[in-house]
């Protein structure tokens, strides 16, 4: 589903010019496929989830693609694809546990907590990276560069 969807997608996102320099259509990352898409204009992820108000953990894979976003050092677009971003929004202004959102893949835990020490809740990360990542939605905002 993943695949397919992010290949449906490159059709109506990339714009003139724009050239396709890594594509992930597996799960997951590796040193040379970072993101889902990398472009010599934007980095994206991309999260294919019919939201029903109950994805924590759908929810908390957004908070850690999101940082991962932020977190890389690049001038190109960052960009995190949502199919609906009323729950996805809400939930990166929320109150929520920076810990319960990543605790689950070690090594982003440690990476968050050891740059942002103080920082305990979603929104307030959130808020810090909010105007440099992003977040688009399927049908909306397409072709936005």
């Amino acid at each position: 589903m993943h695949a397919l969807g992010v290949l449906l997608m490159l059709p109506t996102i990339l714009t003139g010019g724009e050239v396709v320099e890594s594509l992930s259509l597996g799960a997951g990352s590796s040193e040379t496929r970072r993101f889902d898409l990398e472009t010599n204009r934007r980095i994206a992820e991309f999260t294919f989830t019919e939201w029903q108000g109950n994805d924590n953990a759908r929810l908390q894979k957004v908070f850690k693609d999101f940082f991962r976003l932020a977190e890389f050092a690049t001038d190109r677009y960052k960009q995190l694809w949502v199919s609906d971003d009323k729950f996805v929004l809400k939930y990166l202004r929320s109150g929520s546990s920076v810990y319960s959102a990543t605790h689950k893949s070690r090594n982003v835990w440690e990476e968050f907590s050891g740059k942002y020490p103080t920082i305990e809740r979603v929104g307030e990360y959130f808020r810090l990276h909010a105007d440099n990542v992003h977040i688009c939605v399927y049908g909306r905002d397409n072709a936005s560069l």
